[in-house]
């Protein structure tokens, strides 16, 4: 099974709509930016305050740094990812729990920054759920993301 990708702008997108029962969210969509530099996949600032996450009540995971910046991840409680595969079909993938970050810098200018920044697709991603990533960046319908059947 393939989940298909966009390549926009220099940058792999992910499409997908998340549900969590835990936080009362019924199918939202969600744009991911595919980063095989980042180890960690994680919900943005951003997309959390739309979701309304209570970041401050969540457990840390671990601290990090994007783009020189320091942030923390917390873990939030399980939710459902839902992808369009080929022939108009839906994939579902349900994950105990996923990652959020937070920007631990107080000034304006960082907290404007943390929200806007995309919500990231890491490696961590492939290696737990079985994927396998393809890259083409000179063919559109190339650029997938393969669900290994075990």
């Amino acid at each position: 099974m393939r989940i298909p990708l966009k390549f926009v702008a220099g940058q792999l997108i992910l499409n997908s709509v998340v549900t969590s029962p835990a936080y009362r969210i019924g199918f939202k969509k969600i744009i991911f930016v595919i980063d095989t530099g980042s180890s960690r996949s994680f919900f943005s600032e951003g997309e959390a305050f739309k979701f309304s996450l209570p970041i401050n009540s969540l457990p840390k995971l671990e601290n990090m740094r994007m783009g020189g910046s320091p942030y923390e991840l917390f873990k939030t409680k399980g939710f459902t990812f839902h992808f369009k595969i080929e022939d108009n079909k839906t994939y579902s993938l349900k994950l105990d729990y996923f990652a959020v970050s937070k920007t631990t810098r107080k000034t304006g200018k960082a907290q404007t920054e943390s929200q806007n920044f995309p919500s990231i697709i890491g490696t961590d991603f492939f290696v737990q759920n079985n994927m396998a990533l393809h890259f083409n960046p000179n063919n559109e319908s190339d650029n997938y993301i393969e669900i290994i059947q075990k």
